[in-house]
């Protein structure tokens, strides 16, 4: 739930409690009538429940994130659940925006794929087999850059390296060097997997232009075609890709 949301849902509450004390048809509580007991009542509900909001306020759009745990991540619908947690993150949070965007556009171009290739050949056929498989490859690099980014965004502590950056004068040069090198490596590391995955959307598109293009083709040569050779040659060149054991079932 984002930010926004979380926000409107507590001021609804707030204000459906104050409705209640305060509205004649219910408890009728008056501010300004005949009983001085009523006056206070009624301030002090409208004082908390100011204060309620304004401490929500904080909370939901001002508290730096903490660094938090690690979550589990199974199934595509656990990776996207986990990365809309990190939507309102005031370091992260645009990245987090792109990489949501990526994930709508990867499936939309795996189906495009799909269709392009159903056109030319049959789904029995070896050519569309040979075709698919790095397919399926490149979306399994593409969420292993998102579990990467998942597990680098958990445990950033966001609200120290915001105090941090304030208190630069509070620290020698060489100590605030260690330091932000530190925090840098994990923003580096989610842009660096993003744009991985930007990589892995780039070489679908050409895959989808090469299919389209073609009018016969013999399965020999299917692994020498340029985008076939793009895409394993990004899949080889990713340690992580290489360290994983399977981003999703």
């Amino acid at each position: 739930m984002n930010r926004f949301w979380k926000f409107s849902g507590l001021l609804a509450g707030v204000v459906v409690i104050d409705i209640f004390f305060l509205s004649p048809g219910f408890l009728g509580v008056a501010i300004g009538g005949e009983s001085a007991f009523q006056t206070a009542l009624g301030v002090t509900l409208l004082l908390a429940s100011a204060m309620v909001v304004l401490a929500a306020l904080y909370l939901i759009y001002f508290k730096p994130r903490g660094a938090g745990s690690i979550p589990q991540l199974e199934t595509k619908e656990d990776y996207l659940e986990s990365l809309r947690e990190f939507k309102d993150s005031r370091v992260f949070g645009n990245d987090i925006d792109t990489v949501l965007t990526q994930t709508e556009r990867l499936e939309k171009k795996k189906d495009t794929v799909k269709r392009t290739l159903a056109h030319r050949f049959g789904e029995g056929e070896l050519s569309y087999q040979k075709f698919m498989a790095p397919v399926s490859d490149v979306e399994k690099l593409f969420y292993v850059n998102i579990r990467n980014i998942i597990v680098k965004v958990s445990v950033f502590d966001e609200g120290e390296y915001l105090k941090i950056k304030r208190a630069a004068n509070d620290f020698s040069a060489d100590v605030m060097e260690d330091k932000m090198q530190l925090f840098n490596h994990y923003i580096d590391s989610v842009k660096s997997s993003k744009n991985i995955n930007e990589e892995v959307l780039t070489s679908l598109d050409k895959l989808i232009l090469e299919i389209s293009n073609l009018n016969t083709v013999d399965v020999s040569e299917v692994d020498n075609l340029p985008c076939m050779q793009e895409m394993n040659q990004l899949i080889s060149q990713t340690k992580y890709y290489k360290n994983s054991e399977g981003a999703y079932e």
